[in-house]
């Protein structure tokens, strides 16, 4: 450490406590976008703590375009996991083979049915 380099002068130093402290209170309040505007706790409690040690902190609302949104916000807090079973990989594979032995079938049969009636002269 250089001693002539002052990033933050003694004014200007974070207090652990007050770190501590905050990261406490973020922790245990819920921050879910639905119920954070302008004026909710949380909102005002982190301006006054950035506002110590910046000069210049807005607060700024910021709404999801709704018809092309970059981000979806949800209602709710607290949302359910729905989970439902799939098909295994095994089904998609037999299912393919079984397709395809189906067209080759087909294929060897018009070709067995085909090319013997192109043989067949013309009465006259």
């Amino acid at each position: 450490e250089d001693p002539d380099v002052f990033i933050l002068n003694d004014d200007l130093v974070p207090n652990k406590n007050l770190l501590i402290r905050t990261i406490d209170y973020l922790g245990k309040t819920e921050r879910s976008a639905s119920l954070l505007n302008r004026y909710s706790s949380v909102v005002i409690n982190i301006e006054q703590t950035l506002s110590k040690y910046a000069t210049e902190v807005i607060v700024s609302e910021l709404k999801a375009s709704k018809r092309d949104p970059e981000f979806q916000f949800y209602d709710q807090s607290e949302t359910k996991l729905f989970a439902y079973n799939v098909k295994p990989a095994v089904f998609d594979l037999f299912l393919a083979l079984a397709v395809i032995c189906y067209l080759g079938i087909v294929l060897l049969y018009s070709k067995r049915v085909l090319i013997p009636m192109h043989r067949i002269p013309f009465i006259k």
